[in-house]
């Protein structure tokens, strides 16, 4: 029984070690990409979401009821029209992902939607946020989207963030929603030289109008960002 419970602790020792030196480099990369960053921007928006914010229940999920509503609604007051160009990156494959993509099908007519897995759904595409953009995406969007997936990425989320503004024309806006913990956020802040805004109730997953109390430690959180001339 020692034997066993030495062997355990060896080995847990080992993963921890493992996770501790994941963790540095990715700190280290992201510090790299802040020092690098090439891309200028502006911050509209870089908050927690609160309970009070837009929401609609029939999105089915914790977080989601806002999200989806929130998006939806910036993206009109920032111009979206019928010919924007928008990238919907990590769009996702099933239920609530796929009547998101419709929905965003409907208000614009040149939609990407790109994924790391394949989907046989019409419009969609394999592309994998951690890899170089395609050429001709670069400058070509008004748009880009990520809607609570970049926080799950195990990869230094600065360089991802550097694409997706590498993507937008002049102009153009990043909109983002992300779970905390999940997103470096530390990592995010020292880039936007600003902390995160804290509303008087953040949602999580058991004050959200969808409750779902497993989810009651994460909060989530909504970025807006607008792309700018580089001289």
């Amino acid at each position: 029984m020692n034997y066993m419970l030495t062997s355990i602790k060896a080995k847990l020792k080992k993963i921890s070690r493992k996770i501790l030196r994941v963790d540095r480099h990715i700190e280290r990369e992201n510090y790299l990409a802040i020092n690098r960053f090439s891309q200028k921007f502006e911050i509209i928006d870089f908050r927690f979401i609160d309970i009070n914010d837009l929401h609609d229940l029939r999105w089915g999920w914790w977080s989601r009821i806002y999200e989806y509503p929130i998006i939806l609604e910036n993206l009109k007051n920032y111009g979206l029209f019928k010919g924007s160009y928008l990238h919907n990156t990590c769009w996702g494959y099933e239920g609530g992902h796929i009547i998101f993509k419709n929905a965003l099908e409907q208000l614009c007519d040149n939609v990407t939607n790109s994924d790391l897995r394949f989907s046989e759904i019409e419009n969609t595409m394999i592309w994998d946020s951690t890899s170089p953009i395609l050429s001709e995406w670069h400058q070509n969007f008004d748009f880009v989207l990520n809607i609570s997936t970049l926080e799950e990425i195990d990869y230094p989320q600065i360089k991802i963030f550097e694409s997706y503004l590498k993507m937008l024309k002049e102009g153009g806006y990043f909109l983002a929603t992300f779970d905390i913990p999940g997103l470096q956020l530390n990592a995010f802040e020292t880039l936007f030289n600003c902390k995160i805004v804290e509303p008087p109730m953040p949602i999580n997953g058991s004050n959200s109008g969808w409750r779902q109390d497993k989810y009651a430690d994460l909060k989530c959180g909504l970025m807006t960002i607008k792309k700018l001339a580089s001289n």
